[in-house]
């Protein structure tokens, strides 16, 4: 290379260079040359050609039009190489299980910044800010957590509340990523301060040439079917991350807009069979959170964290209930609504709902419709970057009736939901309850006094998978946070005295607590969800003997339910049930769904095997 006066760089930088290149760029040969001759290759090898090429022209294009001296002396260029060696061992977290790629990931990265500053300097300074800051964000993922940031993970991202925020964003977690943040500034300073003065021309020209270096190596010497594309830093973890995002909230923005233009269901279009309105009856419909059911002593859990439940004469407890999703907003689909099948997954078979939710059609029977959320209806858009999915899917649902936010303890829920009942004692009414109770960081228990210690919330925001003091804190936070659903349920059914009432609990999803082959984490299992102990979540029912007492419909509907408690259900059955129970007729009921029905048809979908 030439330096900037025409005359050669100094030796020693050209031999550095060149020795720096022989060996990152000779290194994954070794490992990759037998399938260079294979069949394989050669469709590979033409598309790699040509992108080769087209590089190769542009480094001769330029060389031409500056008379030979097109590029930037040896010495700048060993300087550039090895900031972009440094940012790359820090930053590109995904390139640390792949170090023989490290070659090719510097010649790329320096070869990205040498295009971008020939371009313009701050449009450097702003691209290549923003894709260190996405490469932070997938480290700190990866090193932190154990977790790799995909789709789902940012779809949980994206419901994301304050409260989940500060669990997750420790000091130790923020003081890292200020530090971070500081040495991305600083690799901008000093690319910027490196090449102050540097023509755009020589920028231009040996950025193509480092780039051109990166592909041939690179293309001709990893497999075609290598999955990784860690030596295209910072390029390619910063498309995977914004693609990734805008299809998390396409999904999410697809799934609301599909609800939202389904009409409401009109008073004509329902009738009920059992009430005729002023009987009081309370309809409690509680969706916990991130409970797994073999985490349950009425399930056989080890440790006895159902302690109430077990002894509660009312309960109707289904062996067998399988989550359709790990993601809360698809779960809910599938309790809310007729919809039947994996709606999280398009390519399944499925059968799209044809109602907004079970509280539409309860409102059109006479019912008045409260829902209990973590934030209320003023925090629809509450989402840590976008509008929250979940908390938008919860106003659509509780459209026509009341959102009722609670406070931080959901213990004081409880009287909240007494008190409505108090308020209105003749009125029928629809509850729907949604509560944190066991989300990730475990927090939602009397820290106090807590069942099982040593315990603490902070554990599972601390890779509990490579720690194990910190996986013991996790596994007993999270019982605890069991037993507090356990007493949750105790207060609110006692505390309804003789109301008639029906109370159903159903889990979104499970959770992973280090089960099923010590697993720590829902967002990356979306494939295999269905085959691990994740998707099976409780499915509980207790009524109050004046309930059933009030029509022979609830009696017998409830003779039956007990009778098919060992079917597998899913949360797909929990529509259906519920107007089954009532007896409300609807077009979109089907027995076949309906846990009180004889024409019950079970779960047949994917689940994991029983265990023995």
């Amino acid at each position: 290379m030439n330096s900037d006066n025409g005359n050669p760089s100094p030796k020693r930088y050209r031999i550095i260079l060149l020795l720096a290149s022989a060996v990152l760029l000779v290194w994954p040969v070794v490992a990759s040359f037998p399938w260079w001759f294979g069949d394989q290759a050669k469709g590979y090898k033409i598309e790699s050609a040509l992108i080769c090429a087209a590089l190769a022209a542009g480094c001769y294009a330029v060389f031409r039009r500056h008379r030979g001296g097109g590029f930037l002396s040896s010495k700048l260029v060993c300087g550039i190489c090895l900031v972009a060696l440094v940012a790359n061992v820090l930053l590109n977290a995904e390139l640390w299980p792949y170090l023989p790629q490290l070659g090719h990931a510097v010649f790329f990265a320096a070869g990205v910044a040498c295009v971008a500053l020939a371009v313009s300097r701050w449009l450097f300074g702003v691209l290549f800010s923003v894709c260190c800051i996405c490469s932070l964000i997938d480290a700190v993922s990866r090193v932190v957590y154990g977790i790799v940031l995909d789709h789902d993970i940012v779809m949980q991202v994206f419901g994301a509340n304050k409260v989940e925020v500060q669990n997750y964003l420790t000091p130790e977690v923020a003081g890292l990523l200020a530090l971070a943040l500081l040495f991305i500034a600083g690799v901008v300073w000093v690319l910027l301060r490196m090449t102050r003065g540097e023509s755009r021309l020589r920028l231009l020209g040996s950025g193509l040439l480092l780039l051109l270096v990166a592909m041939v190596a690179r293309q001709y010497t990893i497999p075609p079917d290598y999955k990784c594309n860690c030596s295209e830093w910072p390029l390619s973890l910063t498309r995977r991350t914004i693609k990734t995002i805008v299809k998390a909230d396409g999904e999410n923005r697809r799934l609301l807009r599909t609800l939202g233009t389904l009409p409401s269901v009109s008073p004509q279009d329902v009738s009920i069979s059992t009430l005729k309105g002023g009987e009081g009856v309370l309809c409690i419909l509680h969706i916990g959170e991130s409970v797994r059911a073999d985490h349950l002593g009425i399930y056989g859990y080890h440790r006895d964290t159902t302690p109430w439940l077990k002894t509660c004469d009312r309960l109707v407890r289904f062996d067998r209930c399988i989550s359709t999703a790990p993601l809360t907003v698809y779960a809910f689909v599938s309790i809310m609504t007729d919809a039947c099948g994996n709606v999280m997954d398009r390519n399944a078979a499925q059968t799209p709902p044809t109602v907004r939710s079970i509280v539409d059609v309860f409102r059109a029977c006479g019912f008045k419709n409260t829902t209990f959320s973590p934030m209320g209806r003023a925090a629809a858009q509450s989402g840590l970057f976008v509008q929250s999915p979940y908390q938008s899917l919860l106003e659509l649902f509780s459209e026509g009736g009341e959102m009722v936010a609670y406070p931080d303890d959901i213990m004081e829920q409880v009287g909240q939901v007494h008190g409505l009942a108090a308020r209105e004692p003749a009125e029928n009414s629809f509850i729907l309850i949604n509560n944190e109770g066991s989300h990730a960081p475990f927090a939602k228990y009397d820290q106090a006094n807590p069942h099982f210690t040593p315990a603490s919330p902070k554990g599972r925001a601390n890779r509990p998978a490579y720690h194990p003091d910190m996986a013991l804190l996790a596994q007993n936070a999270y019982d605890n946070t069991i037993c507090y659903m356990d007493e949750f349920i105790r207060r609110l059914v006692e505390g309804l005295g003789h109301r008639p009432f029906i109370y159903i609990y159903v889990s979104d999803h499970g959770e992973y607590v280090g089960d099923d082959g010590g697993r720590w984490e829902r967002g990356q299992v979306k494939e295999d969800y269905h085959r691990t102990g994740g998707c099976l979540v409780p499915l509980l029912v207790i009524t109050s003997p004046e309930f059933e007492a009030l029509h022979p419909h609830f009696r017998e509907a409830m003779e039956n339910m007990r009778a098919n408690h060992a079917v597998t259900a899913s949360q797909d059955h929990v529509y259906h049930t519920l107007l089954g129970i009532f007896g409300i007729s609807h077009k979109s009921y089907n027995p076949a769904y309906d846990l009180c029905s004889k024409q019950l048809r079970p779960y047949s979908g994917e689940q994991p095997e029983p265990a023995e």
